[in-house]
């Protein structure tokens, strides 16, 4: 939920998307989705995940997964695996 505060109002900015462009680069980023919402980059490493879903999936999607509390669900709703998911999202913000 944070993570799409973070994103809706905006604040995954160009300055946040640097920070976690270094984090990947230095391979800091989370492996797992448990530990998106951990350290100092969480509220910028969970909007920017909900960003590239977003983008991806659409703004219909993403409203589909607001109700999900499951892991499982919200990758079983998106068709892809969470090692996917992340390589993806990996790819994404570097990209931009």
């Amino acid at each position: 939920m944070e993570g799409l505060a973070t994103f809706a109002s905006g604040q995954c900015d160009a300055t946040r998307i640097a920070e976690i462009k270094k984090a990947i680069s230095d391979k800091k980023n989370p492996n797992s989705l448990e530990t998106f919402w951990t350290g100092k980059l969480k509220y910028g490493l969970s909007g920017s995940l909900v960003m590239y879903i977003d983008h991806k999936y659409g703004r219909n999607k993403l409203k589909e997964l607001l109700p999900l509390n499951k892991k499982s669900e919200l990758l079983a709703l998106l068709k892809t695996t969470e090692a996917q998911l992340l390589d993806e999202w990996q790819k994404y913000i570097q990209a931009l």
